[in-house]
């Protein structure tokens, strides 16, 4: 016959800070045997489940023998609690004795305290659980066997079972990253567009004809401008300034009506075409501009660069400058200019101010420039600013940011590649890494990120923290399985 005990505990026991004290473990010989074992990870905590099976022996009144589990891995240990195995006079003497006691912190008291019989086996069923720490992954199972002798003498037995804890099935650690907005500067609230047309006139007219020459395609960019900005919920156009230039051959007369006429041109034109009132245009003109074609000379690799910069910067437009370049050489640098440089200088230069206006869920300009812009997350706004301004680092940053935070990976990286270098972007570009999995990448680019200021980026480091925690666990789970 075979005497069952049942032992259900869940408890949380405090580590131990040195060493248990314990003798080399050997394989298991004695006084009981496992009929069945199991160490697994179970939530938070690590369950330990036992059947022993005890076999029947005379114990002394004065005898006892304890059996401790402890789970162990280098300098760190932890004993779960123990059996006490009495004689039934001792057991029962026990338990009077412990009714009389009020639970301590100085007594160290047994989980089951059993009377071993001196005829029949008993059968311990046992499982109790301890909060899971990062060693445990790597411990094994050991089993104290102490014989507590009638005078005083202590026997102590380690058995080894080669039994570690069995990691739970998991899912990947979801990480919960926090992105970067940046802030964009608008000065008074206001936006604006600055483009330049290069359009082509037939010989003494001044009306844009869309179908002559490069109009088309110049003109089209003027269009899709306006379009963008007419397009976007509340946007209004507080005003246009337009400025038309002319190149310097012929007299100057001549070029300040041609650059005049062509300026009003483009005003009547947009007027026209998108229905604007005359009091938003402001129209200038600029007859020869010596100051862009000085400029276009410099960055140049002209034979005669230099000379020509000292006849532009020494003689004045009314004194000859045009001559004397024609003169230079023999004419050959003057017709490289009119080849190559004065073309470049034929064009009407425009901006456009605006305001986004005030609406349910948008942002105003004033908003933008006072707060940390993204503070409404609205992606119609950040998407119209990085078609209106392709170059523009911040908007490009915060729209890949709300891409990041709905998942969008692809669309993000074809925001961020681009800025990559830009240190505003690197606690966003840290995020689409970690989103990846890549921790080192991800790491690099957040501690770039803090060394700047940015607060997300620090708890963006704790979840890479977390995640490389979660690698290691799921890795050693799989390699268990197999």
């Amino acid at each position: 016959m075979i005497k069952h005990i049942y032992l259900y505990t869940c408890v949380c026991l405090t580590f131990l800070t040195a060493s248990v004290p314990m003798l080399e473990a050997q394989p298991h010989r004695g006084t009981f045997r496992l009929e069945h074992r199991m160490l697994r990870e179970v939530g938070d905590s690590v369950e330990l489940s036992l059947l022993l099976h005890l076999y029947a022996r005379p114990l002394q009144e004065c005898q006892s023998m304890w059996i401790t589990p402890v789970l162990t891995a280098g300098d760190e240990a932890v004993c779960f609690p123990y059996i006490e195995i009495t004689g039934r006079e001792r057991n029962r003497g026990n338990r009077r004795w412990q009714k009389t006691r009020r639970l301590g912190a100085d007594i160290e008291w047994p989980w089951v305290s059993v009377a071993l019989s001196a005829s029949t086996d008993t059968l311990i069923r046992y499982r109790t659980t301890v909060a899971w720490r990062e060693w445990m992954d790597d411990a094994e199972l050991l089993l104290e066997e102490e014989f507590r002798e009638c005078a005083g003498d202590r026997r102590l037995h380690t058995y080894s079972f080669d039994l570690r804890v069995e990691p739970a099935s998991r899912d990947p650690y979801p990480v919960s990253p926090q992105v970067d907005f940046v802030p964009v500067e608008v000065a008074d609230g206001l936006l604006h567009k600055q483009g330049e047309a290069f359009l082509d006139f037939r010989v003494n007219e001044t009306v844009i004809d869309p179908s002559f020459g490069r109009n088309a395609a110049e003109l089209d960019s003027i269009r899709r401008v306006m379009e963008l900005i007419r397009r976007y919920p509340g946007a209004e156009i507080t005003s246009l300034s337009v400025i038309g230039y002319a190149s310097p051959e012929g007299t100057y007369i001549t070029n300040e009506r041609l650059a005049r006429e062509r300026a009003f041109a483009v005003e009547e034109y947009l007027r026209r075409h998108y229905d604007l009132p005359r009091h938003l245009f402001r129209v200038q003109y600029v007859a020869e501009d010596w100051e862009r074609l000085r400029r276009l000379v410099e960055e140049s690799r002209m034979e005669h660069r230099y000379e020509i910069l000292q006849i532009i910067d020494r003689v004045g437009i009314f004194e000859g400058r045009e001559l004397l370049l024609m003169k230079l050489d023999g004419g050959r640098p003057y017709r490289e200019l009119l080849r190559d440089l004065f073309p470049r200088l034929r064009r009407v230069e425009y901006r456009i101010d605006f305001t986004l206006g005030n609406r349910p869920g948008g942002l105003s300009g004033q908003r933008i420039a006072a707060s940390p812009v993204g503070e409404e997350h609205d992606e119609e706004l950040w998407r119209f600013l990085c078609e209106l301004y392709p170059t523009e680092v911040a908007a490009r940053i915060n729209l890949a940011a709300l891409y990041l935070e709905r998942g969008d990976l692809r669309g993000a990286a074809a925001l961020l590649d681009p800025v990559a270098e830009d240190p505003r972007a690197f606690n966003n570009l840290g995020v689409w890494y970690l989103l990846r999995e890549d921790t080192d990448g991800a790491e690099e680019y957040f501690l770039r990120a803090m060394e700047l200021g940015v607060e997300e980026a620090r708890h963006n480091l704790e979840e890479v923290r977390r995640k490389r925690e979660d690698q290691k666990r799921r890795g050693k789970y799989t390699r268990h399985r197999e």
